[in-house]
């Protein structure tokens, strides 16, 4: 395992869809006290690590959350839950749509880049993307020398990614990415930049694309109150046990999901952002 990687984390991502004119960021709000017993109903469930949620910024209707927790089974087994009804039931007055829209899905999510700031570690935005992948050990190659180049990038707070568990589009090996910004702005000047453009034939390589393109401002969060959350290369170092077992595996192929449990709540993926026939965004 590279220096700069961690190990992977057991991530469910969900985007609910919040009515934009919602005052969920207000704690104080009628608004924001039912979004707090949302999180409250994803912390209270079994292995919680640690949430972070965020609006859309392109797609203002979209509330996505990512929570994570000791196993990807404590994932699946929320969402067979009474506990998942409920919060379908809380959850609904701030919806513009029902149950069947919310979109979920899951992910063995790594650091590529010494403490990110992506995912609502202090990044204004995160820029996201989902990969189909090709040939997945030749993606690995090609994605861990992107992270290489555009952590060095002005403007560039982290690199994440991992495998999914769910496929997309038909294909079964679909690979998320998530990279902090200090902005769009400076996000989309480095796709006009000499340097991306001879450079972003690695991103093009064994893969058949990209979908939804975009990015999330995850601006809040909640931890775990005793975790520092050591990964487990922290814990190995320092001698403790790890929070993860390091068997646990970190490709979606090899990811066993349970039979009663839904792959996503209802509805279908979200729409494919349309191929660019020249340029891979992230």
């Amino acid at each position: 395992m590279s220096s700069k990687m961690t190990a992977a984390l057991p991530t469910q991502m969900i985007i609910f869809p919040i009515k934009p004119d919602a005052t969920i960021e207000n704690a104080s709000s009628k608004d924001g006290q039912i979004w707090a017993q949302v999180l409250d109903i994803l912390e209270t469930w079994s292995g919680f690590r640690r949430l972070y949620w965020g609006r859309h910024v392109e797609e203002t209707e979209k509330t996505q959350i990512h929570i994570v927790r000791d196993t990807m089974h404590q994932h699946f087994s929320f969402l067979s839950s009474p506990q998942w009804t409920q919060l379908s039931q809380v959850i609904a007055p701030i919806c513009s749509e029902g149950p069947d829209s919310f979109i979920v899905r899951h992910a063995n999510i790594q650091n590529f880049s010494p403490n990110p700031a992506a995912l609502g570690k202090g990044a204004s935005v995160t820029g996201t993307a989902i990969y189909l992948t090709s040939t997945p050990e030749d993606w690995e190659k090609a994605w861990a020398l992107w992270t290489t180049i555009v952590s060095r990038v002005e403007g560039c707070m982290g690199v994440t990614g991992g495998w999914m568990v769910e496929p997309v589009e038909g294909y079964e090996a679909c690979y998320t990415v998530w990279v902090g910004w200090e902005s769009i702005e400076i996000h989309d000047k480095y796709h006009h930049d000499k340097d991306f453009w001879k450079k972003r034939i690695v991103l093009q390589l064994h893969n058949d694309g990209w979908r939804e393109y975009g990015h999330v401002a995850f601006t809040h969060s909640r931890s775990r109150p005793e975790a520092n959350l050591l990964t487990n290369d922290e814990n190995i170092s320092s001698g403790t046990k790890p929070r993860i077992p390091l068997s646990d595996p970190i490709r979606a192929p090899n990811v066993a999901v349970p039979s009663n449990a839904p792959m996503y709540f209802g509805g279908t993926f979200a729409p494919a952002t349309s191929l660019h026939p020249e340029l891979a965004r992230i």
